[in-house]
């Protein structure tokens, strides 16, 4: 498939590292892109996160922003620089970003400084010492300072997981491509190391796209978040704002778990299972709303309103909360409380709504 004609190119805005405009790639044999018509933008000193589940689109996308797959239709800016467009396609190497894999591919004959020095060609600095001089600053700069005389071998994952991150920084990038880069450490390491980063970009102002499928590591580190499902941008924002404010029923219950509930909408409330509940923005007719565990408590109050009195069906001790299973009318509601909030299993109680439902799209049929 021949490049996009995009006339005028998107002009370039100060605080934009690197931005995609109308991106899209297919594969050989596929009826459908494994990107389509993707746009989006990352800013200095900002952690975007691709978020989605296995093959939305997330690593096909950062491949062709490094330029390891060729993309069909788009435009690719990195700065003032065009990396793609409809007459241009520089190789990897020419872009200035920084990339690192899921398996690190560090050179397991090599020290780790061999291995950050690697990259570094005369165009970073023209001596060798020079190039030992960056390398050992880009160490420095991820906490390994000391250890470039180690063997890779002798690393924990952890420390691998920082010399890959060293040898992508040391030519000087200020945007770096993370490819599911904690996923094969474990709990106490991954949250270790997203602090590092949080720290090293607030440090640095440099921009990252992170992929990734933990939603949890999207929403603890990252300043916006974009959620793909199969190639397309489905909603973007700060993690907070998409948790909150999900488009559609993909989105919120990839984010988190959510109760879905049919209703009938009437301007800022709807009659639903659980009684009237007041909605995030005007609706009118049959809607689908998203009403978050936590945005829901118990009122052992029976007599109020019968309809919406629930059983208790499960129930899940953590300590600083506990989570319900409740059933109404044949469906499964989930509750978030403090250890406070004390329901036996078997116990009937009404639910009461303490923040407004979120009226969402109706999308959990489609592919």
């Amino acid at each position: 498939m021949p490049l996009s004609i995009l006339q005028p190119d998107p002009e370039v805005e100060p605080d934009h590292r690197l931005c995609i405009e109308h991106l899209s790639c297919a594969y050989p044999g596929q009826t459908a892109p494994a990107v389509n018509d993707l746009s989006l933008c990352v800013a200095a000193g900002e952690i975007l996160a691709l978020l989605g589940p296995s093959g939305c689109g997330k690593t096909t996308t950062l491949r062709c922003i490094a330029g390891l797959e060729r993309a069909h239709l788009g435009f690719i800016r990195h700065g003032e620089q065009v990396c793609q467009n409809a007459s241009t396609f520089l190789p990897p190497e020419r872009r200035g970003l920084g990339v690192v894999f899921q398996d690190y591919a560090l050179f397991p004959h090599l020290g780790v400084l061999d291995n950050v020095r690697f990259g570094l060609t005369r165009h970073h600095a023209p001596t060798r010492r020079g190039r030992t001089d960056l390398a050992r600053a880009a160490l420095d700069r991820v906490g390994l300072g000391g250890l470039d005389t180690r063997r890779v071998q002798e690393l924990s994952g952890g420390q691998q997981q920082r010399v890959a991150l060293a040898r992508a920084l040391a030519p000087g990038t200020d945007v770096l491509l993370l490819d599911e880069p904690f996923s094969s450490l474990d709990a106490g390491l991954r949250g270790g190391l997203r602090q590092n980063l949080r720290e090293l970009v607030d440090a640095t102002g440099i921009g990252v796209i992170l992929v990734t499928h933990d939603r949890e590591e999207a929403m603890s580190i990252a300043h916006r978040v974009a959620l793909l499902r199969s190639g397309n941008l489905l909603q973007t924002g700060r993690p907070e704002a998409v948790y909150r404010r999900p488009r559609s029923a993909f989105v919120a219950t990839f984010l988190g778990e959510t109760n879905l509930l049919e209703g009938d909408a009437a301007g800022d409330v709807a009659n639903t299972p659980l009684g009237m509940v007041e909605l995030d923005r005007d609706a009118h007719g049959p809607v689908l709303l998203s009403l978050r565990p936590e945005h829901v408590a118990f009122d052992f109050d029976v007599s109020a309103d019968l309809r919406s009195t629930v059983r208790v069906i499960a129930r899940e001790f953590k300590g600083h909360d506990l989570t319900y299973r409740v059933r109404l009318h044949g469906q499964t509601l989930t509750v978030q409380t403090d250890a406070g909030a004390l329901a036996r299993l078997g116990d009937r109680v009404r639910l009461r709504p303490v923040a407004p439902a979120c009226v969402v799209e109706d999308d959990r049929q489609t592919p």
